[in-house]
């Protein structure tokens, strides 16, 4: 009688477990018994050294990509680059485990929440402040939604699939874990901010802070002060840019409240506005909420924050907020691209063309992001 691989290799991790987990399947047994993970199982199987890093784990959350997500990855050349790379796969399943288990009823009930996974010591992908890198999980039209680096996200097709160690639920997509701020303004097309802090010199030195906040100005946030793009000094637009930037705190959505002051990186500070379900900060609302990077979070505003009109506030009832500078003229084009290398800027713009194509093919062009990420960034700087 033949024993898989697989469970050959799962046995050491899920001996302890089985003993306190009553009658329950173990991974082994519940990934060969689960069609829809078979290509999961599969690679499982092939990668022995990533599956020792689950040893003796248990009270964990496993985030299972179905055959589609798994298989649409497993496609892309990128995986062919990265399959036989250790340090990346085992990146991959550490962010797929959360740390605690997480049943579904639970994780819609308490509302957003950012879960630490089992990914904190890897060098390409590890959290620059320490601590874990995190997953959002919500609740989205009835069912629980993960989100990841580079706002990647993924619905729960299957949940609460228990096990030894823990719950499994089945996901529609590969996540992929967060990546610097560069990698994500780029990949996102917030292309005008990574020009601006490209022509500042300042992006190796919000690359490497480590817990921050940022507010990221849109693309169109920038083209409606398109003008001042060639008339501002590279020390006032760097000013303008710390203003955006507020170290030491990564301030999630959850943690942003009403009247609340934040400094900045160029010592000023910004005051946090609620309206009922709408976040302003001054003048500019969050449009893009709890984007995830290595290094904290991006919240992306529709308007450029001018830290010389510290005071400016909201028109609450205005579907986009006007621009806090007086003399701003907008352009149709947007400012700063041209600061950043053209294969970057293709890069970005392909983030818009996949929006809408659903998560399989999502998951295809995050992971061939993520694959590229180190040499985008270090194109950049």
């Amino acid at each position: 009688m033949k024993t898989s691989l697989t469970a050959l290799l799962l046995a050491p991790l899920l001996a302890a477990a089985q003993g306190a987990s009553g009658n329950a399947p173990t991974l082994a047994a519940l990934l060969n018994a689960t069609s829809d993970l078979s290509a999961l199982s599969q690679t499982l199987s092939m990668q022995p050294a990533l599956l020792a890093t689950l040893a003796g784990a248990s009270n964990i959350t496993i985030l299972a990509p179905s055959n589609r997500a798994f298989e649409a990855f497993m496609a892309t050349p990128q995986y062919d680059s990265v399959r036989d790379d250790n340090a990346t796969l085992a990146a991959l399943l550490q962010y797929h485990v959360l740390n605690g288990t997480y049943r579904a009823a639970a994780l819609a009930r308490d509302g957003r929440q950012f879960l630490p996974t089992l990914l904190g010591a890897n060098a390409a992908f590890r959290n620059l402040s320490g601590a874990p890198q995190v997953v959002q999980a919500a609740e989205d039209d009835d069912r629980v939604v993960f989100t990841a680096g580079l706002n990647m996200r993924a619905t729960v097709s299957r949940a609460d699939i228990a096990f030894a160690g823990g719950v499994a639920h089945i996901v529609d997509a590969v996540l992929t874990p967060p990546m610097n701020v560069s990698t994500t303004a780029t990949a996102l097309n917030l292309t005008s901010l990574a020009g601006a802090l490209v022509k500042t010199n300042l992006l190796a030195t919000v690359d490497a802070l480590a817990d921050v906040t940022i507010f990221a100005p849109s693309n169109a946030a920038f083209r409606a002060i398109a003008n001042l793009a060639g008339e501002l000094s590279d020390a006032d637009l760097a000013s303008v840019l710390t203003y955006h930037v507020v170290p030491n705190a990564t301030a999630y959505s959850t943690a942003l409240r009403n009247n609340q002051k934040l400094r900045t990186l160029n010592g000023a500070e910004l005051t946090v506005r609620i309206d009922d379900d709408d976040v302003f900060v001054n003048g500019a609302k969050v449009i893009t909420a709890d984007m995830l990077t290595n290094s904290g979070v991006v919240h992306v505003l529709d308007a450029v924050l001018n830290p010389d009109d510290a005071a400016d506030t909201p028109d609450t009832e205005a579907e986009t907020q006007s621009a806090a500078f007086p003399s701003a003229t907008a352009a149709t084009a947007d400012p700063f691209v041209s600061e950043l290398p053209a294969s970057v800027t293709r890069t970005a713009g392909q983030a818009t063309d996949t929006a809408a194509t659903g998560a399989a093919a999502r998951s295809v062009w995050a992971w061939g992001t993520m694959a590229l990420a180190v040499g985008v960034a270090g194109l950049i700087v």
